[in-house]
């Protein structure tokens, strides 16, 4: 869909076709958060990508600590959420992400740390329920 959207205001995007996918990657994640935010709440159901965890893995350990992020993601504000996904996902870098959001490095870097930092209270409560993270995961934050 963003390159859709990119290659048709092509006009507008070919000066920095990068920078402006990006932001319109944004702006459908928000347009997506607000749609959800509207609907009642429901269960996907999302099939995982073949190779993505180690083999001999326990799956319903790997769901549970894949939907354990998915929940803290959900309960931290929507512009720190939007940071944790352009730096650590879509791995941009700290100018990328103030590029794409709207906003400066600082507030990017600051975004970061509160984000980071409520993760990792949120996870530890949820994760320290259990004895350890199956062999072959690491939780990071």
């Amino acid at each position: 869909m963003t390159m859709m959207r990119t290659a048709r205001r092509w006009g507008s995007a070919q000066q920095a076709p990068e920078a402006y996918a990006r932001a319109v990657l944004v702006n459908l994640a928000r347009d997506t958060a607000r749609r959800r935010g509207r609907r009642v709440d429901e269960v996907l159901g999302e099939a995982q990508e073949p190779g993505r965890h180690p083999a001999g893995a326990d799956h319903t350990e790997v769901f549970a600590v894949r939907d354990a992020v998915l929940a803290a993601l959900g309960e931290l504000p929507q512009r720190q959420r939007e940071v944790i996904v352009l730096r650590f996902y879509a791995d941009l870098s700290v100018a990328d992400t103030a590029a794409a959001i709207g906003a400066s490095q600082g507030t990017v870097m600051s975004y970061t740390s509160r984000a980071l930092r409520r993760l990792r209270e949120l996870l530890g409560d949820r994760l320290e329920n259990d004895d350890t993270p199956a062999e072959g995961h690491e939780v990071r934050a």
